[in-house]
């Protein structure tokens, strides 16, 4: 027999004898803090089990010189293909294309000294431009950031569709050489990321799988 709800009371039928092997002896629902426990119990289990597949991350850096550049009336402007392609997996077998971010960073002297100290640099990158985004001006020197997408068969380095990635960086006098002179553009790109993997490692590499290619265009 069954009790309902709580209290002594029982439904029709019942026997009313105190052997406790008797089949009509009730047996107590168990409280409702009891069930919880089971269900939060159980719960946690699971969330073991998920936490052993656990993603991991670490960060990465790693820095390249770009081409030095001269503006002069004659070349005003100067434009560089910033490509990266890789060539395997990360420690612990973890990617380290899907979040990465580059920096571009670059110092402007003139040459004679001085010629004209209000001629401004024009920096800009392809993706930027794309989005609608206005260059960066500068007379001495300026720091142009923005995300690196990687397209191909980047969870198989190596394979056919090579994974790669790239964006262009741009040069321009504002004043189109007019004042003369020149503008020596020394720059550097610093590509930072994360890895993301399910195995845990003693450290992150000091440099990402990559090759890393600078090209005047």
């Amino acid at each position: 027999m069954a009790w309902i709800g709580s209290g002594n009371s029982r439904i029709h039928g019942a026997s009313s004898g105190t052997d406790g092997d008797s089949p009509d002896i009730a047996v107590a629902p168990r409280p409702s803090w009891l069930l919880i426990g089971m269900v939060m119990a159980s719960t946690f289990g699971l969330l073991a089990t998920t936490n052993d597949q656990v993603v991991h991350s670490y960060g990465f850096q790693t820095a390249v010189d770009g081409t030095p550049a001269q503006l002069s009336e004659s070349v005003p402007s100067a434009k560089f293909l910033i490509k990266v392609t890789l060539n395997a997996l990360g420690a612990g077998d973890g990617d380290t294309w899907s979040s990465v971010r580059l920096a571009v960073h670059g110092t402007i002297t003139r040459d004679p000294v001085p010629f004209e100290s209000g001629v401004f640099v024009e920096a800009q990158l392809s993706d930027r431009a794309a989005l609608g985004m206005a260059p960066i001006s500068a007379l001495t020197q300026f720091d142009l950031g923005d995300g690196l997408s990687f397209f191909g068969d980047c969870a198989h380095p190596g394979s056919a569709r090579a994974c790669t990635a790239q964006t262009t960086l741009e040069l321009t006098r504002a004043d189109a050489g007019a004042h003369g002179g020149v503008l020596n553009v020394a720059w550097n790109v610093t590509f930072d990321g994360t890895v993301a993997t399910q195995s845990k490692t003693e450290a992150a590499p000091s440099d990402p799988p990559w090759t890393i290619e600078v090209t005047q265009l």
